[in-house]
């Protein structure tokens, strides 16, 4: 989940909002070619 931060850098509240959630998949949709490397891990 470190590479989430990293692909949002300084707007590190974003990833952090959706952990709470639970909703991995909309982290997704905003990180630009997320979904490739999410999966893949």
């Amino acid at each position: 989940m470190t590479t989430a931060r990293s692909l949002f850098g300084k707007s590190s509240t974003l990833p952090t909002l959706y952990r709470d959630a639970g909703g991995d998949c909309r982290q997704l949709t905003l990180t630009p070619g997320g979904r490739h490397r999410r999966e893949n891990l």
